[in-house]
């Protein structure tokens, strides 16, 4: 499985950290549901034995300059990740100045996480750049 995602607008950047952190409002987890044309945020209603709460369908060609997903095989084009909203909202926080931000499907430690680079240029005018890897929970495929 293989996924990434750039986002090199600043305004598209805020929109996308706009969505998060309303997500994040609402429940501290999720399932991120990426697919070759579309990326999915679902929020899952177990209060009312199971359904779907929230799902929003964003697309990859209007909030991403480059998209790049494969998933477990031709047949299984997707990747449902299990994650914290709240740990995905802090992890940016300092993409509000970026001008580039990247996630990254990587394994760290034998554990899959989600990565987010951003790239701030600072007041003095150099440009930081700041990484945070976000533990997350593979869904397997037979409980899609």
């Amino acid at each position: 499985m293989k996924f990434r995602a750039k986002l090199h607008n600043s305004t598209t950047i805020n929109k996308f950290t706009k969505i998060i952190t309303g997500v994040s409002k609402m429940a501290k987890s999720g399932v991120l549901r990426l697919t070759t044309d579309k990326l999915y945020l679902i929020l899952g209603d177990k209060s009312f034995g199971g359904g779907v709460s929230l799902w929003i369908e964003l697309d990859p060609i209007r909030f991403f300059d480059d998209y790049i997903m494969d998933g477990l095989s031709p047949l299984a084009n997707e990747i449902y990740i299990e994650i914290m909203f709240e740990e995905l909202l802090r992890a940016l926080k300092p993409a509000q100045q970026a001008r580039l931000l990247k996630l990254r499907l990587i394994k760290k430690h034998n554990n899959p996480c989600l990565s987010i680079d951003t790239e701030v240029i600072s007041s003095a005018m150099t440009e930081r750049q700041f990484t945070c890897d976000i533990p997350i929970h593979l869904l397997a495929h037979k409980h899609w």
